[in-house]
């Protein structure tokens, strides 16, 4: 038996119960119903097929059926399978299973009863504040009978005209051609302007595409920056307006079941057939998870501060031309819709596994990757549950 991600291996009786064996291997798994299958608190996911490195093949079939009172336990928490995604007959009760033949098992955070605590602190450093997302209030006339322009053309006419926002194009179209809206953003468009009363804030990438417009005023715009690590995922959220670290959030890359350093993990998707997809849905997972971990954990934060400031005169407001700080929304409700870029780093190898580039290249000889330029590719591309349009940066 082998339990991934503590790398713990041995051979243990058969008829063993999970749990039991998990021990056995110095694994602690949560329990706290006497195992009686009530708790939940014990869950283990049975991986499946052959595992090269460690000669192994893993098989659901490996353990003892489940009994009734299991089936009972999954029957009335099909949700939480589904919200996991998890398979039926993948995730099991350690409590309630026995051990009958290899298996491959992988015990996650919330089951491990001697949880890693995993903390990667970033450094205050003195930079220059050049965020690729930039914020713009604007006040637009209604169309009319006499100038019924469209609302994109008028949105981005008025942008060339208060603020100067253009990218020069050929001489004989206008000077606002070159600045294009998201496809998404284009889609709620009309609706946001209406709703608004046509005073809005626009989010604008790399000043040449709008890639999300908010209601009134809005000062503050929320980045993501991720360190992805053979071992460790470390997610740091960011205002980049103003470069402060609002969250800093970590955890085991779930990769680890499929291999314990990159060349693992590059046989296995060379081995099997599926192994390239579930390399990639396991990263991305871990990913949304720590983005709304990130949020939760600004917003206690804001909260906890937001009496302090209250009690002065904020500074860096808007200026007296725009609408009140009144009109914002409480900058303790940040949302995970509103992070608009996410900057990820890692070696080649998982580079490829979070942009279902197959890596198979890679462990062979000359190993040469699919691209060596960075990338860019948008949030809903790529699964990533912030703002649609929002730029992921790779």
């Amino acid at each position: 038996m082998i339990l991934q991600p503590s790398g713990r291996r041995g051979q243990v009786d058969e008829g063993t119960s999970l749990r039991a064996a998990a021990r056995e291997l110095g694994v602690e798994i949560e329990s706290i119903c006497a195992e009686n299958a009530t708790c939940g608190k014990c869950l283990i996911l049975v991986e499946e097929g052959r595992f090269e490195k460690y000669n192994i093949h893993s098989r659901r079939e490996n353990l003892s059926p489940a009994g009734a009172e299991e089936r009972d336990y999954f029957a009335r928490r099909t949700k939480l399978l589904k919200d996991k995604g998890w398979e039926v007959g993948q995730v099991r009760l350690a409590c309630q299973c026995k051990v009958l033949g290899d298996v491959l098992i992988h015990v996650p955070e919330e089951s491990r009863g001697d949880k890693q605590i995993i903390r990667k602190t970033a450094r205050e450093r003195a930079i220059e504040i050049k965020p690729a997302i930039r914020k713009y209030y604007v006040s637009l006339t209604p169309p009319t009978l006499e100038r019924p322009i469209a609302d994109w053309e008028r949105l981005a006419r008025e942008l060339e005209t208060t603020i100067g926002l253009v990218r020069r194009g050929e001489e004989h179209l206008p000077r606002w051609f070159d600045l294009t809206i998201d496809y998404q953003c284009l889609r709620t468009l009309s609706s946001t302007l209406r709703k608004a009363k046509w005073n809005v804030t626009v989010s604008v990438w790399r000043d040449r595409e709008v890639i999300a417009i908010q209601p009134g005023y809005v000062e503050d715009s929320y980045g993501a920056a991720v360190d992805i690590g053979s071992t460790t995922v470390a997610l740091y959220l960011c205002n980049l307006r103003t470069g402060k670290l609002l969250a800093a959030e970590s955890e085991m890359n779930p990769q680890i079941v499929y291999g314990e350093d990159v060349m693992s993990r590059i046989q296995y998707t060379i081995g099997h057939e599926d192994g390239l997809e579930k390399l990639h849905k396991a990263i991305i997972a871990t990913l949304n998870k720590l983005l709304k971990l990130a949020v939760k954990s600004a917003n206690m934060s804001l909260r906890a501060k937001q009496p302090v400031e209250e009690e002065g005169v904020a500074s860096g407001g808007p200026s007296t031309s725009l609408p009140s700080a009144q009109d914002e929304r409480p900058r303790n409700d940040i949302k995970v819709e509103e992070i608009l870029e996410v900057v990820l780093v890692g070696n080649t190898t998982m580079h490829h596994l979070l942009l279902n580039l197959h890596p198979r290249d890679l462990g062979l000889a000359p190993f040469v990757p699919a691209i060596h330029s960075s990338v860019d590719l948008k949030a809903r591309e790529l699964g990533l549950q912030i703002n649609p349009a929002g730029n992921i940066h790779v």
